[in-house]
């Protein structure tokens, strides 16, 4: 799902939005368990590696030249 967008807030809205879907109609949250994919977790983890450096300074913002 995320290697498609560059939208990390647009696929948070879709996790979050997929969750409660799943919570309220038990035989989807069966299927998202038997294919053992945790879009919580995939979610997670790509905020930690992608922005996480920006905040702790390891990254640093592009600059783009003024026109």
């Amino acid at each position: 799902m995320l290697g498609y967008t560059e939208n990390l807030l647009g696929a948070w809205q879709l996790v979050r939005k997929t969750g409660r879907a799943h919570t309220k109609q038990p035989f989807l949250g069966e299927n998202q368990n038997s294919q053992q994919n945790n879009y919580f977790a995939l979610v997670a983890n790509v905020f930690i590696v992608e922005f996480i450096p920006y905040l702790t300074g390891e990254k640093s913002l592009p600059t783009y030249p003024v026109r």
